[in-house]
């Protein structure tokens, strides 16, 4: 968690659909069509949204995060930040680096098995220590 990371009383993580916004143009530079982004709560959409509530009224008090749903890691993370809260998970970059530098590839026991790799948590987080 940052020294900067204003805390709230309450968060809210919702899954849904979120559609990108969009502004076309002509030749001229005039808007032809304009499109604001969208979210629409869905049980089964592939995003999910953080962002902290008012615990009296439960409106929102600041623009949400978004996550895609296989970011599980990163939404938690985001959550109990918002609350002033760490999420105690070992080092696991550190183990993963130790564990290759000793010939194992912790890869073989993935239950992916090489899919969805690009939102590994382990292996995000072994691209910001290098």
């Amino acid at each position: 968690m940052s020294e900067k990371t204003e805390r709230y009383g309450s968060v809210v993580i919702e899954r849904g659909v979120y559609t990108l916004g969009y502004t076309q143009t002509n030749e001229a530079g005039e808007v032809v069509t304009q499109r604001e982004p969208m979210w629409r709560a869905e049980p089964t959409g592939g995003s999910v949204v953080v962002y902290p509530v008012s615990p009296e009224d439960r409106e929102q008090l600041k623009p949400a995060d978004i996550f895609s749903i296989w970011d599980c890691a990163s939404v938690a993370e985001a959550a109990l930040d918002a609350l002033g809260l760490k999420l105690n998970l070992p080092d696991l970059a550190d183990i993963w680096a130790k564990a290759s530098d000793d010939g194992v590839d912790l890869c073989d026991y993935c239950a992916y098995q090489g899919e969805h790799c690009e939102n590994c948590y382990i292996k995000l987080k072994m691209m910001e220590v290098m």
